[in-house]
């Protein structure tokens, strides 16, 4: 046997010992792509706005009053509870009263609850529509905000909606309020008309 026929034999002997080696050997599968999590975005349930009207009023020793409107958005109101603050310094006689006329939003009204602490500047006042009435949508007012000046020098306060405020809608636990605007309230002293005066002829 020649050297040539030697030398192929061992190079067809190394190939097919690297073939055989790569035939048997475990195969590395490629890790699968890292997955991305897709959250959800949540849909929020708050719909409904608190605002007053007007945002700025002129408070006098003499009767002033601020209606409080709700807009509902897309929610089927069934109650609206107020916590409102107040400077009891500055406002006196302050008082609230659920409008139940055909103009407001939740008419003929049921109050659960009305509470003014005078010490502490704190009006709370909780509505709900009747037990026999359907939800409501819509914009409108709901309560109106009666009361007088207390100083006699100018001065700037506000009527506050506290956390505590809420709304509740049909078919929904948690309060569908989204946000709410209270009034700036300007203290205006009354006015002393000046002493007649007399003149002797």
């Amino acid at each position: 046997m020649s050297k040539r026929t030697l030398i192929l034999i061992g190079v067809l002997a190394i190939v097919t010992a690297i073939l055989i080696y790569i035939a048997v050997s475990p195969k590395k599968t490629p890790p699968p792509p890292a997955q991305t999590m897709v959250t959800p975005t949540p849909v929020s349930i708050a719909t409904a706005h608190l605002t007053m009207n007007p945002l700025s009023v002129n408070a006098t020793p003499s009767a002033t009053s601020v209606d409080v409107v709700l807009e509902s958005g897309a929610s089927k109101i069934t109650a609206v509870q107020l916590e409102i603050s107040y400077d009891p310094k500055l406002l006196t006689n302050v008082d609230i009263t659920p409008i139940s006329t055909a103009t407001s939003l939740l008419p003929g009204s049921v109050v659960l609850l009305k509470t003014i602490d005078t010490t502490k500047g704190l009006i709370s006042l909780a509505i709900a529509v009747p037990p026999t009435a359907k939800a409501i949508s819509g914009t409108g007012p709901v309560a109106t905000i009666k009361f007088r000046s207390n100083s006699s020098i100018q001065a700037t306060t506000s009527l506050a909606f506290l956390p505590k405020t809420l709304v509740t809608a049909e078919g929904v636990s948690a309060s569908v309020l989204k946000d709410s605007i209270g009034a700036t309230v300007f203290i205006q002293p009354a006015t002393t008309a000046p002493a007649a005066t007399t003149t002797t002829p």
